[in-house]
């Protein structure tokens, strides 16, 4: 609890204490004006830091009241006075002793419950700075760090920062400069047609590329097609493509995103569920690759931890599938729990996706294959 809530009850009581606090404010600029002196409380912004921050270790209310009382001899001295001047000066060093210093040097950093699934090059990207500037980083860059990052949940663990501070001693306020602006939720459309889910689901254009990529077989099997994003990115790379979707409305949207893109002789758009129709086409397409796109986004979604049991379990068979598959990719939310990956022959790899402007990830990509991709 910071000196803002402490000084209320206690003594003198009679002093109005946010009164008393402009007061000191306009006492240390008016000092700066006549003396070039420079305060801690310049401003509205310097004393809300000041009120905010965390008390030293063993202060106790004796202490406070000291610093209540010399705030007030600040309040009650005669403005412009060599008396408020000396007030002033006692109030700051009464401050100085009761809260916490603050961070200005480099500090070392540890990360907590990064996912060995991720590596060090996803890392870096989110940090946005070297790994090896955790060993001495710039206290401004931290601080935007754990405004932006810290507590978020990638990969099935919460990622936390733990800088090494120490005793009595906090971490400044972020600057509002360095806070996370960057845009949210759905991005615009890049299909001929849409429905209102896939206004939220479906995948940029350029990460649709990037998954695409991912294969090296002639043939995939998208099971979870929507109005056929990843069907196009896909087929755009030459590859023969058989898109399942068991909503006819979006069966034909997808047929219609296929052929605005001429790419109809490449793409067979099925109307079906995973369960009935995709043990069947592994078996017709014994070689073929299985893209994965399950329905976890949408208007609905939230950011809840998931996992193989609760996203894709139910399908059934379908892990049976992966099995035989010759390439698999998957997009999953970024708080997946890589963990529950259903264990496999196959090797599986995992990355972060990230949309342009945007300072966290927008999902999981991960994929396997009896050989490295």
């Amino acid at each position: 609890m910071g000196i803002g809530r402490r000084l209320g009850p206690l003594q003198p009581r009679n002093l109005p204490l946010k009164k008393a606090w402009r007061v000191a404010i306009q006492a240390t600029r008016d000092r700066k004006r006549r003396t070039g002196q420079s305060g801690l409380l310049s401003g509205m912004s310097e004393l809300e830091q000041i009120r905010g921050r965390s008390l030293r270790n063993g202060v106790t209310d004796e202490e406070l009241c000291v610093l209540k009382h010399a705030l007030g001899q600040v309040y009650w001295a005669k403005e412009g006075s060599a008396e408020r001047d000396h007030a002033l000066s006692v109030l700051e060093d009464n401050i100085r002793r009761t809260i916490c210093a603050v961070q200005r040097a480099p500090i070392p950093v540890e990360i907590e419950g990064w996912s060995a699934w991720l590596g060090q090059d996803c890392l870096e990207r989110l940090l946005g700075v070297p790994v090896s500037s955790l060993e001495q980083m710039e206290v401004n860059t931290l601080v935007a760090l754990l405004h932006r990052v810290d507590g978020q949940n990638i990969g099935g663990a919460t990622v936390r920062f733990r800088p090494r501070l120490p005793v009595d001693v906090v971490l400044p306020a972020i600057p509002r400069g360095r806070r996370d602006r960057s845009p949210r939720g759905r991005m615009g459309p890049w299909l001929e047609v849409i429905d209102d889910e896939s206004r939220f689901s479906l995948t940029p254009q350029s990460i649709a590329e990037g998954q695409a990529g991912l294969f090296q077989v002639e043939r995939v099997i998208d099971a979870f097609g929507g109005v056929g994003g990843n069907t196009v990115a896909l087929a755009q790379r030459g590859i023969q493509v058989i898109s399942l979707e068991p909503v006819e409305a979006r069966v034909q949207m997808a047929r219609r995103n296929v052929n605005a893109c001429g790419l109809g002789e490449q793409v067979d758009v099925v109307q079906g569920r995973v369960e009935s129709h995709l043990p069947n086409l592994l078996t017709q397409f014994p070689t073929a690759g299985l893209f994965i796109d399950p329905p976890w986004g949408g208007q609905g979604y939230r950011s809840d931890v998931m996992s193989w049991e609760s996203l894709l379990a139910h399908y059934d068979g379908l892990e049976q599938c992966i099995q035989r598959a010759t390439q698999v990719v998957l997009k999953l939310p970024t708080t997946f729990d890589l963990d529950s990956l259903p264990h496999s022959e196959k090797n599986w790899s995992a990355r972060l996706e990230w949309v342009q402007g945007m300072a966290l990830p927008k999902f999981l990509t991960v994929w396997s294959s009896s050989n490295e991709v």
